[in-house]
């Protein structure tokens, strides 16, 4: 497996208030340790005070944010690692809260494990704030460039992409959509929240089957590209 840089995104439509969004993931990080059994926490002061509501310090530090995980059983030689958050105001009608880890030391090991914990980390983070879409995307070291993002996002209509893991709220997606991706091969599908949490791959490095690429593109009314991971899967 290539050594792979993760991102998770939230894209919450329409637009909230930097300060209604801080409040719901400072609201969440309590939620989130007590279910997952791990110390996710402010890095420093200025995080801390962000989380607490200080939104001038916020637009200062340039939206963004440090946050430490903490888990007493862990693997690979490290129990600590950082959480980059970032909120962007890229999209002309959602705003977008990026959640990098920040490995100490990098190991392919260390980046599969680090995918199942930023999977639950996800999870939880879509219960108790509620994004309309969330995603999962990586790049391979090697190759080099900038994580793969949606350009632009449409109101009531899909990304333009799927990736690794992909949430959608049940407005963009009905039931039958998504018995047809389980059906064609994504390793799990369910409800969560008010949509659909979809993870397409066990594992981030797998290729998914091209019966399920080929039912991704049907939903999407044929845009390209359907798929982005890495390497890049269009077909």
């Amino acid at each position: 497996m290539a050594l792979i840089n993760l991102q998770a995104a939230l894209y919450f439509q329409p637009k909230p208030a930097n300060a209604d969004l801080l409040a719901r993931v400072g609201a969440a990080i309590p939620a989130l340790n007590e279910r997952l059994r791990i110390n996710l926490r402010a890095l420093d002061d200025t995080a801390a005070r962000i989380l607490g509501g200080a939104e001038e310090l916020f637009e200062e530090s340039g939206n963004q944010f440090f946050l430490l995980y903490d888990e007493e059983k862990c693997f690979y030689g490290t129990n600590e690692w950082t959480l980059y958050v970032s909120f962007l105001d890229d999209y002309e009608n959602a705003t977008a809260v990026h959640v990098n880890p920040e490995l100490p030391e990098p190991t392919e090991e260390l980046t599969g494990f680090v995918w199942s914990r930023l999977l639950g980390i996800v999870k939880e983070l879509i219960i108790q704030t509620e994004p309309s879409v969330a995603q999962i995307n990586g790049l391979d070291e090697e190759e080099g460039g900038q994580i793969v993002s949606p350009r632009t996002l449409r109101a009531g209509a899909l990304p333009e992409f799927f990736t690794p893991y992909t949430y959608l709220d049940q407005s963009l997606l009905d039931p039958s959509a998504a018995r047809k991706i389980e059906d064609a091969g994504a390793y799990s599908v369910e409800r969560l929240a008010s949509g659909w949490s979809i993870q397409f791959v066990e594992n981030f490095n797998v290729e998914p089957p091209s019966r399920l690429i080929k039912t991704l593109r049907e939903l999407n009314k044929a845009r390209k590209p359907v798929y982005k991971q890495t390497p890049m899967t269009d077909d």
